[in-house]
């Protein structure tokens, strides 16, 4: 690994096992349909996961250092039940930018959100900046693209193309009237052809999508290509002690 040299974009990942795997593959094709009238990239079933920490490109040098950081940070913790009771969008709104299953301790305890930060922990003493935002333990099913040319072109704009130079001020502002205009028609079109979706999330919030045991904690390298990112896993993390999850001080 110490002989790779180009920058890797890494993260940290679980996966929750087939029980859930299973249940989504089986609702897929109808959040498809209900997303039908937007544009959104799905993931693929290999490549759903719970990410607990995103690294972003690190020199290919350094996975030596992180492997052994999260082998001793996270290999003393026993593994982890977990539970997807149903859908969720991020933000829980009605302009989404993720769908996703939301994922939660079947023991009720704080089991996941204690694994991200003992991954977060073992990391920051090699340079690794704690994401501020709060941890909200899901697996991303597709991502919201929301098309700029939706918006309907201004009228404004090709008669403010042809005017006199003395009326460019004038033509101008009625232009950033018109984009103002059309940028409010887009985002309430944009709402409409959401609210499918947003309404068939809803109705699968409670649908639960089986239960798992975290066994492994991952450092994945992400690839981005034609057909959307590719993960590859670098190496896997045992959760092989006996060391309970509890809330750890941050």
């Amino acid at each position: 690994m110490s002989g790779v040299a180009e920058p890797l974009r890494c993260f940290v990942a679980a996966t929750v096992g087939e029980e859930t795997t299973e249940a989504l593959k089986e609702v897929m094709p109808e959040v498809e349909k209900a997303a039908s009238a937007v544009r959104v990239g799905w993931t693929r079933p290999e490549g759903w996961h719970l990410t607990l920490s995103f690294l972003g490109d690190v020199p290919g040098g350094s996975v030596e250092g992180i492997c052994r950081a999260l082998e001793e940070g996270v290999g003393v913790y026993s593994p982890v039940e977990v539970e997807a009771p149903g859908l969720m969008t991020i933000p829980a709104s009605r302009a989404p930018r993720i769908v996703a299953v939301a994922l939660r301790d079947s023991s009720g305890s704080e089991g996941l959100s204690c694994l991200a930060e003992a991954s977060t922990s073992a990391l920051e003493p090699l340079g690794f900046a704690r994401e501020h935002n709060s941890f909200l333990p899901h697996i991303t099913l597709g991502r919201v693209r929301f098309d700029s040319r939706r918006r309907p072109r201004s009228a404004a704009v090709e008669v403010g193309a042809k005017e006199e130079v003395g009326a460019a001020a004038g033509a101008a502002a009625a232009s950033r009237d018109s984009r103002v205009a059309g940028g409010r028609r887009a985002s309430r079109a944009a709402a409409a052809d959401l609210r499918p979706l947003c309404s068939f999330v809803a109705s699968m919030a409670e649908h639960g999508f089986g239960r798992g045991v975290i066994e492994t904690v991952s450092l994945y390298r992400s690839e981005l290509g034609a057909g959307g990112s590719r993960y590859t896993r670098i190496a896997d993390f045992p959760l092989a002690g006996e060391a309970m999850m509890k809330p750890i001080s941050k």
